[in-house]
């Protein structure tokens, strides 16, 4: 069983399903410290935590997350990213 055809993460773009932290953190290369970290300078927010405080992030946020790395990749630090996103709101 893997992924469907198609451009790698499609399908978690696209879906309305919330991924746990591991799960994001396996889908996008990074670890779950830099998750925390994301989220703690609000380049990222949980959908919603379960009773436990798990947090539970929506699919889309594997394409926030390519386009973060891609933008530090091209020479941005992740406050420059963080100023970037605040200015779309």
């Amino acid at each position: 069983m893997g992924q469907p055809e198609g451009e790698p993460g499609q399908a978690l773009r696209d879906g309305p399903r919330l991924l746990k932290a591991g799960e994001l953190a396996r889908h996008t290369g990074l670890t779950r410290q830099a998750l925390h970290l994301y989220v703690q300078m609000g380049l990222i927010r949980p959908a919603e935590m379960t009773r436990g405080g798990q947090r539970l992030f929506e699919a889309g946020m594997v394409a926030r997350i390519e386009l973060i790395r891609k933008l530090c990749a091209s020479g941005y630090t992740l406050q420059a990213v963080r100023e970037i996103f605040i200015k779309e709101r």
